[in-house]
């Protein structure tokens, strides 16, 4: 006969049936024993899944300000802004005090009391001044040419060009200068209208092959340069304009003053073998060299 011990193990939440043979029937299960302590903390388990988004919390009441921070560097400067509106016309100012009598006291000589209103001649630059300052004559007041001139005289008339002077000596050769612009020099036919260039100054131009008239229209006037234009083609003109606002001066014929006229520049006529040369002597002034055969409109 097995005999059934029933043993209680601490630490053990349950019971354990031991049968031992040999031993008597098995009785009833006696009433569960008191729970043991608690077991050690088991492993940490595996980590798991992210829970959702929680409700966002309200707003914290806003920080106090903080410390002002250093000063930045400068910024580059701006673009210039659009000029402005044309401010109104000033106020005239007063009448000028008129004018007087001119006294005229002739050729300019040096320590010599001149008075407001004297007038002379200065033969060296061939013009007319009149005394604005009283003073005694001085080489720094001598009219046109002394350093202070302007402080003691006013210019009344220009003097006219005078003619060349005898040639002087041959001075000793300089150096070699830069390349001059293409085309001085050159002889440049022509067929039709044609606009003559700055930097073809000292070229000549001609209408061989030409069948009708050619107008050549001269650059802007500037000092120094020079053209000379040759008529080849029997009853075929060769006719120049010159730029507008300047003039053209032609001995024997007088000046034509307006420039930039195609009806009003100089006119060569239909016989071959007539030239022109034309040089700019100042900014506006174009004088004509041997202009025996042309005429001016």
């Amino acid at each position: 006969m097995t005999e059934i011990i029933e043993v209680l193990i601490p630490a053990l939440p349950q019971i354990i049936e031991v049968r031992i043979p040999g031993t008597g029937s098995v009785g009833p299960t006696g009433p569960t024993g008191p729970a043991g302590p608690t077991g050690p903390a088991g492993a940490t388990g595996a980590q798991g899944i992210q829970g959702v988004q929680g409700i966002p919390g309200t707003a914290g009441a806003t920080g106090a300000t903080g410390p002002q921070g250093p000063k930045g560097d400068t910024g580059d400067t701006g673009a210039t802004g659009a000029a402005g509106p044309t401010g109104p016309a000033g106020a005239t100012g007063p009448q000028g005090v008129a004018g007087g009598t001119m006294n005229w006291r002739g050729q300019w000589l040096t320590a010599t009391a001149y008075a407001v209103q004297d007038g002379v001649y200065n033969a060296g630059p061939g013009s007319s001044y009149i005394c604005t300052v009283s003073h005694t004559s001085a080489a720094l007041t001598q009219p046109g040419v002394g350093a202070n001139w302007a402080t003691v005289w006013s210019i009344t008339s220009q003097g006219a060009v005078g003619p060349a002077g005898p040639t002087g000596a041959t001075g000793p050769t300089g150096p070699t200068g830069p390349a001059g612009p293409s085309g001085g020099g050159a002889v440049i036919n022509a067929t039709s209208n044609r606009t003559v260039l700055d930097t073809e100054t000292g070229a000549s131009f001609t209408n061989t092959g030409a069948s009708a008239q050619v107008i050549f229209t001269l650059p802007a006037t500037a000092v120094g340069l020079r053209y000379r234009f040759i008529a080849m083609v029997v009853g075929q003109s060769i006719k120049i304009i010159i730029p507008a606002g300047s003039i053209l001066r032609v001995p024997g014929i007088g000046a034509s003053s307006s420039g930039g006229s195609t009806t009003s520049p100089v006119i060569a006529s239909t016989q071959p073998g007539l030239n022109l040369e034309l040089l700019a002597v100042d900014a506006t002034t174009w004088v004509s060299v041997g202009a025996s055969g042309w005429t001016v409109a």
